[in-house]
């Protein structure tokens, strides 16, 4: 856990049908190698959406359902 208060979050602004949406991507730090980290877990306007995850097919989401959720 201290490992990931380490890291730096990755900010993130988004506009989705007229609404602002603000927060970051923060890295888990058990997910890095080398510099380069697997899964982040996203927060917008203070309240946790969703854990993206890098695959070989790209980027993905666990947690979907509180995705839809929130939008």
């Amino acid at each position: 856990m201290i490992k990931d208060l380490q890291k730096d979050p990755i900010p993130l602004e988004i506009e989705y049908k007229g609404k602002s949406y603000k927060g970051e991507a923060m890295p888990i730090t058990q997910t890095c190698y080398n510099g380069v980290c697997t899964k982040m877990n996203v927060t917008l306007n203070d309240k946790y959406v969703v854990t993206l995850r890098y695959l070989k097919s790209g980027w993905k989401m666990s947690g979907s359902e509180v995705y839809q959720c929130y939008w």
